[in-house]
């Protein structure tokens, strides 16, 4: 946590507002903690219990970012969102299950012990209140 003038700024997460012409727009940005270990599951709903603990998800609201997570139906994060009031119908579902990714990662990463580790999963995304149609 930084702090800057009185104010605390957590550069892994915050909520920006924005004007595009007459439009108004609220986008939570984020990237959790990450890890398989079931304390890392724990601790990414804590950031986003923490994140949205003081805001009211409005028509006009997104969060995007790496989520660190896979994000299907199974997913607690997911449904942490649909309790804080962002939209994630069977579609949303569906396009999280198409757009999964197939990452292999290289050694020039520093994260050694994930280096052989096949990811064929969606752990980035944005989501909203209001649902938007991807297919056009």
């Amino acid at each position: 946590m930084k702090t800057m003038e009185g104010c605390e700024i957590n550069p892994r997460s915050r909520i920006v507002e924005f004007k595009c012409g007459e439009s108004r727009y609220e986008v939570a940005t984020v990237h959790l903690a990450s890890g398989d270990d079931p304390k890392n599951f724990e601790e990414r709903l804590k950031e986003t219990e923490d994140l949205f603990k003081n805001y009211k998800v409005k028509d006009c609201s997104f969060i995007a970012g790496d989520f660190n997570e896979k994000l299907n139906k199974e997913s607690k994060l997911l449904n942490k969102f649909k309790e804080i009031g962002f939209v994630i119908n069977e579609d949303m579902y569906k396009k999280l299950e198409e757009f999964t990714c197939d990452k292999m990662r290289s050694a020039l990463q520093y994260q050694v012990n994930k280096m052989k580790k096949a990811d064929k999963s969606t752990k980035d995304a944005i989501l909203g209140k209001t649902l938007i149609n991807l297919d056009s």
